[in-house]
C-alpha cells in the first residue's frame, strides 16, 4: 500500500505531465491538443481522481491512528487495559490480597499491613498522579480491580445473623454463594476503548469534514483545505455507592466465598452504572453522554407505531453507518434479550427456516451482538409502547475513562446500635463516544 507521501508525489507527476502537454499544445497548436494528446490527457486526469480518493481515505486513516496514538499514550504501566504481564510472583502476590482482611484491619483500628498496606499506597499514588484528593481510608489501585472481575457493589445490608443477610456464609463448610441476576456488562467486551490512569481533563481534537479539493482550470485558484477542529473532553466524574455488613460477619466469616463475595460487592454496581452510561447516558452534568444521547448518530425508523424488526432493519442499521464512511473498527451489534428472542424467531425472507439472528460468534449479519438488558425495551412511538433498541457501530468509539483505581470509606459508626458497618465505595469516570457517524439505532423494534 503505497504511503500518504508517495500518493501525494503521484499526483504531483500527473500534474507536471498534464502541463507538458499543454505547454505543448500551445505552442505547436494554439493550443489545441492533438489526438493523440487528448487521450493521455484524459487518461491522466482519471489517474488523477482515482489517486485523489486515496489520498483522501488515506489521510483520514493518519489522522484517526494519529488519535489513536495520543490515547495509547494516556495508558499507564499496570492499568486494568494494558497488555501488562506480571510475573508469577507478582500474581501469586495479587491473588493474596484480601478486601476482608483490609477492611477488618481499619474496623478494629489495626491499619493496614502487608500486600494491603502496599496496594493502598500504590492507589493513593494513582489518585494523586490524576489530580484527585483521597477522602477515604482505603484505596484499591487499578491493577487490584482489574484482577477482582467486572463486578461491582449493590446497596444491600449483609448481616451474620439473619436469614438471605449474611447469616449462611457464618458456617463451618461455605458453598458458593448464590447471587442475585445481574445485567450482562457488554461495552468492553464489544471493544471499547479503556482509559486508564488519566490526570485532569482529556481533551480530543474532532476534524471537521473537507472537501474543497475539485477541478479548476489551468490557472484558477485553488480551494482552500485546511482543516478546522473542535474539542470533545472527558472529565471525572464521582461514582460513589455503599453497602452494609455485620461486624459479626466479618469477624467469623474468613474464607474464599466470602472475600470473593466482597470483591463482587464492591464492583458490580460501578461496573453496570458505566455500561449503562455509555449506552444511555444523558449527558446532562454529571452523568455523561451515551451512543442513544449522541446527537448525530445514524437513524433506522420501522414504523409511525414502532414495528417488529426485519432483515432489512438490521441491515439499514449497518448501511446507515457505512454511509458516513464509519464502518471501520470494532463493528457490532448491541441490543436486549427481547429484541433477540425475536429475531431467532424471523425469517430473513419470505417462508425460509432462515432466520434473521443465527448461531456462532457473529450470530447478527456477520457481525457479533452484544445482549443486555441495559438495552431500553420501554420506549414509545406514537400509539406504540413497551419498543426496544437495536444499535450497530464501532465500539472503539466508545471511550470509557477512569482516574485512579476505587476508593473506600469504611464507617463502622453510622448504624452502632445494629453492629452495621457501612463501606462507601466510589470510582472516578467519564464516557465519551468520539464520532456520531459510528452509530446507528433502531429505536421502535415490537418485540410482542
Amino acid at each position: 500500500m503505497k504511503s500518504l507521501t508517495e500518493i501525494r508525489e503521484g499526483l504531483n507527476k500527473i500534474i507536471e505531465e498534464q502541463r507538458t502537454l499543454v505547454s505543448e499544445a500551445d505552442e505547436k497548436n494554439e493550443g489545441v491538443l492533438l489526438e493523440e494528446q487528448e487521450t493521455r490527457y484524459n487518461e491522466l486526469k482519471a489517474d488523477f481522481e482515482s489517486l485523489s480518493k486515496q489520498e483522501a481515505r488515506k489521510a483520514e486513516l493518519e489522522q484517526r491512528e494519529l488519535e489513536n496514538k495520543k490515547i495509547v499514550e494516556r495508558f499507564i504501566p499496570g492499568d486494568a487495559n494494558s497488555d501488562q504481564v506480571l510475573s508469577k510472583d507478582e500474581q501469586r502476590d495479587l491473588n493474596k490480597f484480601s478486601f476482608g482482611k483490609a477492611i477488618r484491619s481499619l474496623v478494629q483500628d489495626r491499619g493496614l499491613e502487608g500486600l494491603e498496606k502496599e496496594m493502598h499506597q500504590e492507589g493513593v499514588k494513582q489518585y494523586r498522579e490524576a489530580g484527585l484528593s483521597v477522602e477515604g481510608n482505603f484505596v484499591v489501585p487499578q491493577i487490584v480491580m482489574s484482577r477482582s472481575g467486572s463486578q461491582d457493589l449493590e446497596q444491600r445490608d449483609l448481616t451474620a445473623g439473619t436469614s438471605t443477610g449474611g447469616q449462611e456464609l457464618v458456617q463451618t463448610n461455605v458453598g458458593s454463594i448464590i447471587n442475585r441476576l445481574r445485567n450482562n456488562l457488554v461495552i468492553g467486551q464489544l471493544g471499547a476503548t479503556q482509559l486508564s490512569g488519566l490526570v485532569g481533563n482529556v481533551d480530543f481534537p474532532v476534524m471537521a469534514a473537507n472537501d474543497a479539493a475539485v477541478e479548476k482550470a489551468e490557472n484558477a485558484a485553488a480551494g482552500e483545505s485546511s482543516p478546522t477542529f473542535s474539542t470533545k473532553t472527558m472529565s471525572a466524574k464521582r461514582l460513589p455507592v455503599f453497602a452494609e455488613y455485620s461486624r459479626q460477619l466479618l469477624l467469623q466469616a474468613q474464607n474464599e466465598s466470602v472475600e470473593a463475595m466482597l470483591r463482587d460487592d464492591l464492583a458490580f454496581q460501578i461496573a453496570q452504572r458505566m455500561d449503562n452510561s455509555a449506552i444511555n447516558g444523558s449527558g446532562s452534568d454529571p452523568i455523561p453522554e451515551g451512543i442513544l444521547n449522541t446527537t448525530g448518530i445514524g437513524s433506522v425508523a420501522g414504523g409511525t407505531n414502532g414495528a417488529a424488526p426485519t432483515w432489512a432493519n438490521i441491515v439499514d442499521l449497518e448501511t446507515e453507518v457505512a454511509n458516513d464512511n464509519a464502518d471501520t473498527g470494532r463493528l457490532a451489534y448491541l441490543t436486549n434479550t427481547k429484541v433477540r428472542g425475536k429475531l431467532k424467531t424471523t425469517s430473513k425472507a419470505g417462508s425460509e427456516a432462515i432466520f434473521v439472528y443465527e448461531a456462532g460468534a457473529q450470530p447478527l449479519n456477520g457481525y457479533a451482538a452484544g445482549i443486555t438488558n441495559l438495552v431500553p425495551s420501554n420506549g414509545s412511538k406514537g400509539t406504540g409502547s413497551n419498543l426496544s433498541t437495536v444499535i450497530f457501530g464501532n465500539f472503539a468509539d466508545v471511550l470509557v475513562g477512569q482516574w485512579g483505581g476505587m476508593e473506600m470509606l469504611i464507617n463502622p459508626y453510622a448504624n452502632d446500635t445494629t453492629g452495621l458497618i457501612r463501606l462507601n465505595a466510589f470510582t472516578f469516570y467519564d464516557v465519551l463516544i468520539r464520532r456520531a457517524e459510528s452509530f446507528a439505532a433502531m429505536t421502535d423494534a415490537v418485540t410482542s
